[in-house]
């Protein structure tokens, strides 16, 4: 039968965010919401994308759009940048700011990696060690917020805690798992290995799950 209904794809970017209602079957748009991605600069220049406002605004464009849809919307998706993220306690509270993903606050860590742990690193996750990727900014946050010995830590980058706060699912996609430095590509899994070279806690990390699956 023809899917006569509606979908939201929620589209997060650095400098601005969109949230567009389609119809599955005729594949036109039946509403969109824009808006400026939400920052905090600090003094020193440093940006944290502002994640309770990026889901405050989402949350109401995804009301808006629902309300002025003719047809039933049955579907959400989202996408965004990989690397920045949150730690949440057990409870989902969230406990550090959420580091832009161009962020170089974990630069430092970057060259404590001797040249063989650079080796393993890429053997397992394939990419070139870059302070960009999830890890150092994990390591950075660890190092700089009390979380060192909270238990039940969970990671989740920008679009996996919209996920979190719409379904109660706590998932990462498997793309976004790739820019953490902490997914063994081969085997297409956490790797406790390069968690360990990486000095961050591989149980902080969510189940994953492949593109375009459901997730709650």
């Amino acid at each position: 039968m023809p899917d006569n209904s509606a979908a939201i794809v929620i589209d997060i970017g650095t400098t601005n965010c969109k949230v567009t209602c389609f119809s599955c079957l005729a594949a036109t748009t039946l509403g969109a919401h824009k808006f400026v991605t939400a920052k905090q600069i600090s003094p020193q220049g440093n940006v944290d994308f502002d994640i309770d406002a990026l889901w405050q605004e989402v949350r109401q464009a995804i009301a808006q759009l629902n309300a002025a849809s003719p047809l039933p919307v049955r579907r959400i998706s989202i996408a965004s940048f990989g690397e920045s993220g949150v730690f949440l306690d057990e409870h989902g509270e969230i406990l550090t700011p959420m580091l832009a993903w161009y962020d170089r606050r974990g630069e430092e860590y970057l060259a404590t990696l001797s040249e063989a742990d650079s080796a393993a690193l890429y053997d397992i996750c394939g990419l070139p060690l870059h302070s960009n990727y999830s890890a150092f900014k994990m390591r950075w946050l660890l190092e700089h917020y009390p979380l060192r010995n909270r238990r039940g830590l969970r990671w989740l980058h920008a679009p996996e805690v919209l996920l979190w706060r719409l379904t109660g699912e706590q998932r990462t996609d498997i793309t976004l798992a790739s820019r953490t430095l902490c997914l063994d590509v081969r085997k297409g899994e956490w790797s406790a290995k390069a968690a360990a070279l990486l000095h961050v806690p591989c149980s902080a990390f969510a189940p994953l799950v492949q593109p375009g699956e459901h997730a709650g």
